[in-house]
């Protein structure tokens, strides 16, 4: 049975891959380089989905008293640059993802991610893990103007798939 028009729409860090091991070592690196204390991984889950920059912050904050955002963007950059590059060193689909994306794919579901990762770093990661061909789109933080919890970053996500948000499943 073909259920045509109906997509799963999915987030990335935590739903699909498992991230958190490369995200923590950029993080450890960035640790490092600047001389700040690391966040330990519970604070790190917890945080996760508040972006990059919350992260660098919560790095600041355990460290020092007093800083300025200015000290921040350094840091940033640094764990950027260093996460993309090493997206994929230890990150890897939960178990049961590929087999559900097979099943999906199989019975006609169309499926995207709709992330608060950059789109490009969404992307390429998917690519690396082998999965990109059962998404019809990937979008990500920086894809719209507004990113999630704004209902907006799903809807469009939806639509640039060729779907309607009724017939979505997040």
């Amino acid at each position: 049975m073909k259920l045509t028009n109906k997509i799963v729409v999915f987030d990335l860090d935590g739903t699909l891959i498992d991230t958190l091991p490369d995200i923590a070592y950029a993080l450890n690196k960035t640790a490092q380089k600047f001389n700040i204390n690391n966040i330990n991984k519970n604070e790190l889950k917890r945080l996760l989905s508040y972006g990059s920059m919350t992260l660098i912050k919560k790095q600041f904050e355990l460290s020092y008293n007093d800083y300025s955002e200015k000290d921040l963007i350094p840091a940033l950059d640094f764990f950027i640059k260093y996460y993309s590059k090493n997206l994929s060193t230890y990150s890897q689909l939960f178990p049961g993802i590929l087999d559900c994306l097979i099943w999906l794919k199989k019975h006609g579901i169309k499926m995207s991610v709709c992330t608060n990762k950059y789109e490009k770093l969404a992307k390429k990661i998917i690519e690396n893990l082998g999965i990109n061909n059962f998404f019809s789109s990937v979008t990500g933080s920086d894809t719209f103007k507004y990113r999630k919890p704004n209902p907006f970053h799903l809807e469009e996500t939806v639509r640039i798939s060729g779907c309607k948000i009724q017939n979505t499943v997040m």
